[in-house]
């Protein structure tokens, strides 16, 4: 990226610092083959606030090859949420990668829920970011919020059979886990409405029809 995106700024004795810094931390990284003992520099550097993204961007590259995922995750989550000087195109890809090493190579859950969020706001029909969100939302049993995503996916899905099967995924976690009848009826009725010969939707359908007590 070109520097003016990468966060210029500070004092010329903090860029002074800042060019030692990267400096150093290129030594160990490159030449010494240590890129954990970079990983200190470049984080030094980050606090500085000198050229922030080049530095996350640094800490990032450093901590993968030190196989660190929490580092680069948080890293490219904070490329996506700080660097005001990259378009929405860029941040949306920054806090995405943030929430696939978060799912998939540090198994945090919660922190991959924040950046998959964070990457939603940018991109709101994401279709990828919206399934990584389901998935860590199911890991972490959070039913309610699992729902909204399903309804999510199945407003946003082009086949109307796959959106049917997001609402009918939906009326089951009200139905069958939260024992939310009214809502689940309401996710079966919502199927329906996107395909209404859904053989599973139907007969989910008329089985809370006939719930004793409604």
């Amino acid at each position: 990226a070109a520097p003016a995106a990468l966060g210029e700024g500070g004092t010329e004795a903090e860029g002074a610092r800042a060019v030692r810094l990267e400096r150093l931390g290129r030594l160990h990284e490159d030449r010494l083959n240590d890129p954990g003992k970079a990983l200190g520099f470049y984080n030094e550097w980050v606090t500085l606030g000198t050229r922030r993204g080049a530095a996350l961007a640094a800490l990032l590259r450093a901590a993968e090859k030190a196989g660190d995922a929490l580092v680069a995750a948080e890293a490219a989550l904070r490329l996506g949420t700080e660097i005001s000087a990259f378009d929405k195109a860029t941040r949306f890809a920054w806090c995405y990668r943030a929430g696939t090493i978060f799912e998939e190579r540090a198994a945090a859950d919660d922190e991959a829920i924040r950046a998959y969020e964070a990457a939603l706001a940018l991109a709101p029909g994401s279709r990828p970011v919206l399934a990584g969100l389901a998935r860590a939302d199911e890991l972490r049993e959070q039913l309610e919020a699992l729902a909204a995503v399903l309804a999510r996916q199945a407003a946003g899905e082009p086949n109307p059979a796959s959106a049917s099967s997001f609402e009918v995924e939906a009326s089951r976690l009200f139905g069958l886990r939260l024992g939310r009848v009214e809502e689940a009826l309401a996710a079966t009725t919502r199927a329906l409405t996107f395909d209404p010969a859904h053989v599973e939707a139907l007969a989910d359908h008329n089985r809370l029809l006939d719930r004793p007590g409604r």
